[in-house]
């Protein structure tokens, strides 16, 4: 299993630096820049178990271990979700110190919710059962939890990834819409 990580680690850096070095000869050349980028891969924490992938403007992060898991952030998604990246910081912060016993979950889009529980950022599809109204969403199996090295590496990745992909940068909602949108859930 390591084995594959270090050559999918060799080939997206051997992949990046060829695509990098035709771009500054096509450049150099005087010819019209090369246009961005439009598939980009990252692994994400310090077992690299975490793969981010970024095709023509969606984002997938998805589990190598366990390839079901993953979850495909839309543009919109992934804007909400950076735009609530302190809050969650702040709620992992305050789990961590045991300030309070409440777990954080904001909607980001298209039936995904960001949750936070002891340590975990969970990025997850929701559902409404039939025959339940629509404030009852229920978690569906789609979806992933991040570890906090992985969710902190994320987010060191962010200037990276918005330089490489500028359309993901989109209008983000304002702090009050954020605010409205979360949900604090006791745990019990």
């Amino acid at each position: 299993m390591n084995d594959s990580r270090l050559i999918n680690t060799a080939i997206s850096s051997i992949l990046q630096q060829v695509a990098e070095a035709a771009a500054a000869a096509v450049f150099e050349n005087g010819v019209e820049k090369l246009p961005p980028p439009t598939h980009t891969i990252y692994f994400l924490g310090n077992k690299h178990d975490r793969k981010l992938n970024i095709i023509m403007g969606e984002v997938k992060i998805s589990s190598i271990s366990m390839p079901e898991k993953h979850v495909t952030l839309t543009t919109s998604c992934w804007a909400h979700l950076m735009s609530i990246r302190h809050q969650i910081n702040i709620e992992l912060e305050e789990i961590e110190l045991y300030v309070r016993s409440i777990a954080y979950r904001a909607h980001i889009g298209d039936n995904y919710y960001v949750s936070v529980t002891s340590g975990f950022v969970d990025i997850r599809h929701f559902y409404v059962p039939y025959g339940l109204p629509c404030d009852q969403v229920r978690p569906s199996y789609n979806g992933l939890a991040l570890r906090l090295d992985e969710w902190n590496h994320l987010l060191k990745l962010v200037p990276t990834i918005h330089k490489r992909h500028p359309e993901l940068i989109i209008a983000e909602p304002s702090d009050k819409e954020n605010s409205q949108k979360a949900i604090h859930d006791k745990q019990d």
